[in-house]
């Protein structure tokens, strides 16, 4: 069973989402918007999310997953549903990065409706190609 606690940029380095001693600038600046963490029973986050709002009627989500998540897929998916279903009514567009050839990541995005506009070059902080995903509301 999960449970949800206010995100904080040291879950990232517990979930070793980050190099020990990397840069955690990104992780710091998503403590300003809404964002939270899944904890497993045992309290080890699992799963990092939030939104960043840019302008009114549009956010961008993020997450970062644990290896521990795969264990929790089945509510992972059903709160990301929820969550998803929310913003929804609230934002015309929702958008999201996924590094190119994060397959996994890629299926998470498409399963919840996302569409891919295209591939940013060199975007990410390590020099990756992201692909940029967006749902839009009709």
């Amino acid at each position: 069973m999960l449970g949800f606690v206010p995100y904080r940029k040291e879950h990232a380095m517990v979930m070793d989402a980050i190099e020990p001693g990397g840069d955690l600038s990104i992780f710091a600046f998503r403590e300003r918007h809404p964002a939270t963490t899944a904890v497993n029973e045992d309290g080890k986050p699992i799963v990092c999310f939030g939104v960043t709002p840019y302008w009114e009627g549009m956010v961008e989500v993020w997450a970062v997953f644990d290896e521990d998540a795969k264990k929790e897929v089945r509510d992972i998916v059903k709160y990301t549903h929820a969550f998803f279903d929310d913003l929804s009514q609230r934002f015309r567009r929702i958008q999201a990065d996924v590094v190119d050839g994060n397959e996994t990541a890629i299926r998470f995005v498409e399963h919840f409706g996302f569409k891919r506009e295209g591939v940013m070059r060199k975007y990410s902080p390590l020099g990756e190609d992201v692909i940029r995903y967006a749902r839009v509301s009709a």
